[in-house]
């Protein structure tokens, strides 16, 4: 990637003529020459980029915790199981923790019997003791693996480029930590580190593709520490290896090459390979890559022909990994296993299934999910995305809206929308960095007067708030919280009330039942309506249960790799 200041400063996209473009939609980008005298004085372009770095790896670092998440669970292992045997499966006797066993007497008889080490003890007896007494039966995978049919073994549910970007901090920390393939509570914290490093990086990416239509270093890196602090970038996909971690900076590589050098060879291939990994990583960047090539195609016929080049190999070597381990190139395996958790989770096995405008309702506006609840400044989004199909000086960035906006329109129809068990809108994570892009060109004008510029500082100090109390207090336990239910005279359907003595007290003035307590689980159909619940949102609880949920979160054990194991 050229990396030179002058050439991230002074190449500008090509302008209209001052006489056919409005003034403001020009204004963002002629406000302040590249080197003009301004605060910004005495700071290069990659000084800026390092310090918002290092600035955000602190802040996504300062709450001193993991979580440990199910999703990513295979992203930590894989690189074990890569570095150690040279494959990329998993087998019950390494990694028990990501199966299930059904136990039986004189165990407690359940399905799904947790079983983290096998020289775990239990009475006396190591997990493989009780193993081998016939007391524990292996009773199948845990969601994020499935089982190879053609193979006879399990490789992770969701791919594995997730995992294999993982596999170089690995193999470091194994060798500072021989114990490291045992320590899980160091291998999350190695996610963490992971995540936020790539979380990081998208954000210096967007720092430099937005310095290239705003030409002002102050303004362009306010936009990319906006996207590091107030979206889910901070809550969500810094905190871990998602497959969103992945393939946002994959995506972001591509843009910034896309936009930055159409015309260079080198820096279009690596556009290519960078699209190509991260649709190979979450298969709706296809979208996005086809829009960006079909834009190569047309204005810049010689530069498609190495971005297909570098597009290539990644896709081409994950169909090849479907059609050994699925028996067909175009298997993936959340599809695989999707069929079965849409059916568990809404009573149907159709993938697409959620109407689109539920799905856009629910993504948009939900009090527990919604883009506008938890990042309202995204308002301004439509008015950008007008200026930027209106203004031929951001015609490089319609191909990315288009296919950003494709992306986010199938998450819509996706079965669980709400990407079930999260902070915001994870499922939306994907697009985050070109909506902030779509900000652009509304720099200016959101920027001039006085209200404009103190709403707009409202709005970020809220989103920034929210994403706080997610990085310091999400601890899971919101998606399946306990309610209390009570039975009312005459009414067939139970009522639930978040705190037991509002359920007790209404049961008594009502002469009706109260039933106890219960657990309500947003994947189940009849706890969802709390996707939608004002009393009932995930932030307003993080906030009454600050202290409470931030002890169940778990301590960083980075002094664990300074003791021998």
């Amino acid at each position: 990637m050229p990396a030179a200041e002058d050439q991230i400063t002074a190449e500008a996209p090509s302008a209209p003529a001052a006489d056919t473009t409005p003034a403001a939609d020009t204004t963002p980008a002629a406000n302040t020459a590249p080197d003009s005298k301004s605060a910004t004085q005495g700071w290069t372009v990659r000084q800026l980029a390092f310090a918002l770095f290092i600035a955000l790896l602190t802040i996504y670092h300062f709450n001193g915790t993991v979580m440990e998440e199910g999703d990513p669970v295979p992203n930590l292992k894989l690189p074990v199981t890569l570095l150690k045997r040279g494959e990329l499966t998993f087998a019950p006797e390494d990694f028990p923790e990501m199966f299930e066993f059904k136990s039986s007497p004189p165990l407690a008889e359940m399905d799904a019997y947790p079983v983290q080490r096998w020289s775990d003890v239990l009475d006396d007896k190591t997990m493989e003791e009780w193993r081998a007494s016939g007391a524990l039966r292996l009773n199948g995978p845990r969601y994020h693996l499935l089982e190879s049919q053609v193979r006879r073994t399990y490789v992770s549910t969701f791919g594995p480029i997730p995992g294999i970007t993982f596999v170089p901090l690995t193999a470091v920390l194994r060798w500072i930590r021989p114990g490291y393939d045992q320590d899980y509570l160091l291998q999350i914290a190695a996610g963490k580190l992971h995540g936020s490093l790539l979380t990081a990086g998208t954000a210096v990416l967007l720092f430099l593709t937005a310095l290239h239509y705003l030409k002002d270093r102050w303004k362009a890196l306010i936009l990319a520490a906006v996207f590091g602090v107030a979206t889910c970038a901070w809550s969500v996909q810094s905190q871990n290896v998602w497959q969103q971690t992945v393939s946002t900076f994959f995506l972001s590589v591509g843009i910034f090459c896309f936009v930055r050098y159409p015309e260079r060879a080198w820096p279009q291939v690596l556009a290519g390979f960078a699209l190509g990994t991260a649709t190979a990583c979450r298969h709706t960047g296809a979208l996005l890559l086809v829009c960006v090539f079909a834009y190569m195609v047309i204005y810049h016929r010689r530069s498609a022909l190495f971005m297909a080049l570098g597009a290539v190999p990644v896709p081409v070597a994950i169909a090849v990994y479907n059609w050994y381990f699925f028996g067909s190139p175009f298997s993936f395996g959340q599809e695989l296993v999707g069929h079965e958790t849409a059916l568990e989770k809404t009573g149907s096995p159709d993938l697409w299934q959620t109407p689109f405008f539920r799905g856009a309702a629910g993504l948009l506006f939900s009090p527990s999910r919604g883009l506008l609840v938890f990042s309202p400044f995204f308002v301004l989004v439509p008015f950008g995305l007008y200026k930027i199909f209106r203004d031929p000086q951001y015609r490089a960035l319609r191909p990315v809206c288009v296919g950003s906006l494709a992306i986010m329109v199938l998450q819509c129809k996706w079965f669980d929308w709400w990407g079930g068990w999260t902070y915001g809108y994870r499922p939306w994570l994907d697009a985050v960095p070109v909506l902030m892009l779509c900000l652009v060109p509304m720099f200016g004008w959101v920027t001039t007067g006085r209200v404009r510029p103190a709403v707009l500082g409202v709005a970020v100090a809220w989103a920034t708030f929210v994403q706080f109390v997610g990085a310091f207090t999400y601890d899971k336990f919101w998606n399946e919280r306990t309610l209390y239910m009570v039975q009312l005279p005459g009414n067939p359907q139970s009522q639930s009330y978040l705190d037991p003595d509002d359920a007790e007290a209404v049961a008594h003035d009502s002469n009706g039942t109260y039933l106890g307590p219960t657990k309500c689980n947003i994947d189940v159909i009849h706890c969802r309506y709390r996707l939608w619940s004002l009393s009932d949102n995930i932030i307003g609880y993080y906030l009454k249960h600050f202290n409470v949920a931030r002890a169940h979160r778990i301590r960083a054990r980075w002094l664990t790799l300074l003791r021998q194991p």
